[in-house]
């Protein structure tokens, strides 16, 4: 499952669960050379193209 936010005003540090391996903080231009599945990589563009 991918979630999108936006940060606005102060700086915000993600916060990795139990249930997660890794976070982070990335703009549209990085997701495609990330290592995942790429159903995750469309959900989130189209998350970034919904905005």
């Amino acid at each position: 499952m991918t979630y999108g936010a936006v940060a606005r005003g102060t700086s915000v540090a993600p916060v990795a669960s139990h249930e997660h391996k890794q976070v982070g903080l990335f703009t549209a231009d990085d997701v495609a050379g990330l290592d995942m599945p790429a159903g995750y990589k469309a959900s989130i563009r189209a998350w970034y193209e919904r905005r």
